[in-house]
């Protein structure tokens, strides 16, 4: 809960600071405030730095500030490479012996990926990922997410693993946002940037026609990924009736848990020792612990 109010304290800051410095740069150029710059990049290496070059000392924040920027991107570069390695590791078995090798090979692969975008060129080319696969696709994988955790795993689950780790209990009010808020939010957004869809653009830059067709496959190709390899899954356990066929592919692990061993017989005792499931695929996961 710190760390959420900490972090949305930060957002609202750094708004302020942005629109300031966007309307002074405004005012200053006669230049409508949409005019000034665009989203993106632009934000950080042009809106930033004309608002340090006000301060006094303006060139120790400036290395400060891109001080910063150096450490979120490795921070963001922590939880990719840990989200990917973790999703290998669950399902090539064999892996979880080798994770400081599977870390580095993933690790170079996305140095090597990421060298077009470096190139004279590649600010067009971030643009079309940044664009394609890291909004509107990222909007569709959240509400599964959502779905997943709230309906699938369960919100009884979930809140019930929260309340072993922290010992609290979650409200109302996170039942009704995990379960209802956020998705539907998020739906509406995915749905809203599909009907206001323009042509992508980088600044008098108009891309060529050929650009939203490969977009539109990025999206595609990554949204497909969820259904497809969900249907993999269902045709691999449907050795069994359709019932068992879904239990077996909603069900967990038999491994899945806390790791140290202690913690784990805890916690299994811990589930089995709830009394509450209300929601039918929520059995299934206790059933199989």
């Amino acid at each position: 809960m710190i760390v959420s109010a900490l972090d949305t304290l930060t957002s609202i800051i750094s708004g302020l600071v942005i629109f300031s410095v966007l309307g002074a740069l405004s005012f200053e150029m006669g230049l409508d405030m949409k005019d000034v710059v665009k989203s993106g990049p632009g934000l950080a290496f042009v809106a930033y730095p004309e608002a340090l070059s006000r301060l006094p000392l303006p060139h120790l924040w400036s290395v400060l500030f891109f001080l910063m920027l150096f450490i979120l991107g490795l921070d963001s570069e922590f939880a990719i490479l840990e989200n990917i390695v973790t999703s290998l590791s669950d399902e090539i078995h064999c892996l979880r012996k080798h994770k400081l090798k599977v870390t580095i090979a993933v690790g170079a692969a996305f140095f090597l990926f990421g060298l077009p975008v470096v190139t004279r060129g590649g600010q067009y080319i971030f643009e079309i990922l940044d664009y394609y696969g890291g909004s509107i696709s990222l909007v569709f994988i959240a509400v599964v997410e959502c779905i997943a955790i709230s309906w699938i795993y369960g919100y009884e689950n979930f809140s019930s693993d929260i309340n072993f780790m922290l010992s609290k209990n979650m409200g109302i009010y996170w039942r009704i946002t995990w379960k209802f808020t956020a998705p539907l939010t998020l739906l509406f957004i995915a749905i809203y940037s599909l009907v206001i869809h323009t042509p992508l653009q980088y600044g008098a830059y108009q891309f060529p026609n050929w650009t939203d067709v490969v977009g539109w496959a990025i999206v595609f190709v990554v949204i497909s990924q969820i259904i497809v390899w969900a249907l993999f899954h269902v045709i691999r356990s449907c050795k069994q009736e359709c019932c068992k066929c879904l239990e077996a592919v909603f069900a967990p692990d038999k491994d899945w848990g806390p790791k140290d061993p202690i913690v784990r017989e805890e916690w299994r005792v811990y589930k089995r020792n709830l009394k509450v499931h209300n929601f039918e695929l929520e059995h299934v996961y206790i059933t199989n612990l």
